[in-house]
């Protein structure tokens, strides 16, 4: 008698919890219900730096830009940096330059921090003024006591601003 009751159970609200699911999913997959919306904007790299403050700023006519800073984490003077950022569809990738606009970022102390910026993102498909854009940072450095590049990574997920 008690499986009876359990299997009518099921089958009963079974379908409606179903038909739930499905309607969630579909609100979901529409872009109705966008879960991207409730994370925390973020930051993240990997130990040999942190990463102190970041945008993604509208530039006008389609052209975005990305801004990080980062902090020397290793101990030792960070050169020859390099970095690339490609936002997640990887529509685009660009190379990184100092924020005064030279060709190379300026080698960063232990414990001090240094401003990166990927300029020029132009034709960026699915990056709208207002909603959160996910972008993969790449990078490169050499210890001012060595000869060789260590390899960085870092993503952002922020709000792009106006």
């Amino acid at each position: 008698m008690r499986g009876q009751a359990a299997l009518e159970f099921l089958t009963t609200y079974g379908w409606a919890i179903l038909v739930v699911l499905v309607m969630i999913g579909a609100l979901a997959y529409f872009g109705v219900i966008n879960p991207t919306r409730f994370l925390p904007e973020k930051c993240i790299f990997q130990q040999e730096v942190t990463c102190k403050d970041f945008m993604i700023d509208n530039q006008g006519r389609g052209s975005r830009a990305v801004h990080f800073y980062i902090t020397n984490n290793i101990g030792e003077t960070m050169t020859n940096l390099e970095f690339a950022a490609e936002f997640e569809d990887k529509s685009r990738s660009q190379q990184c330059l100092a924020s005064v606009g030279g060709p190379a970022i300026a080698p960063i102390a232990p414990g001090e921090s240094g401003q990166v910026v990927c300029d020029a993102f132009t034709t960026v498909p699915n990056v709208v003024v207002g909603e959160r854009a996910k972008v993969k940072i790449y990078g490169n450095y050499t210890k001012s006591s060595g000869a060789y590049a260590h390899p960085l990574y870092g993503e952002m997920l922020a709000t792009v601003s106006s």
